[in-house]
């Protein structure tokens, strides 16, 4: 039974011109589908050999690192060559981008420690702060009490000063001589 190539390519999950474009490109499947095309009212129909023919083109499968990957049959082998070069690049890539990473977690580890480092500097430079300004607060403290204590002594000597001095009768600052008022 023919198929149409329309049909052909929805079993193949291809786009028909997909499958056209292929064998207009290929002269040699053009001219081993002959025998099992036919046109009729303008559309094309291909016996079950054709069509043997064009899903062995896109059933063929090749391994690639375990992968099974549909290839052409008819493909030149320099484009598997340049597939296959393509693929050695992004390995290469990859293993650059690979070591790359690691250089880069290496450095982050790195400055990870640096920064822990500064850290405990900065507790160690606070704690030095704290402990200043408790020592500062105790010099001050001594300080003031070292100024009362001299304010007092001031006025304790002033009081005694003033004690020894005779005491006048309220006469004798009334009338009191020339001697007292130099």
């Amino acid at each position: 039974m023919s198929k149409t190539i329309k049909q052909i390519a929805d079993e193949l999950g291809v786009s028909k011109q997909a499958i056209h474009q292929r064998i207009k490109r290929n002269s040699t499947l053009k001219s081993r589908l002959q025998p099992f095309t036919s046109t009729v009212d303008g559309v094309i129909y291909i016996d079950v050999d054709g069509e043997d023919i064009i899903k062995s083109l896109y059933c063929s499968t090749k391994c690639v690192d375990g992968v099974d990957v549909n290839v052409d049959a008819r493909v030149d082998s320099k484009v598997d060559d340049m597939f296959m070069a393509q693929i050695d690049d992004l390995k290469q890539q990859n293993n650059v981008l690979t070591e790359q990473l690691s250089i880069k977690d290496e450095q982050l580890k790195s400055k990870d420690s640096q920064i822990i480092n500064l850290q405990e500097q900065n507790k160690a430079l606070i704690e030095a702060l704290n402990n200043s300004q408790e020592n500062n607060k105790s010099l001050t403290d001594a300080l003031v009490a070292a100024q009362t204590l001299h304010a007092v002594t001031i006025q304790t000597t002033a009081l005694v000063d003033k004690s020894a001095e005779p005491e006048r009768k309220w006469w004798k600052k009334i009338f009191r001589k020339k001697e007292d008022l130099k």
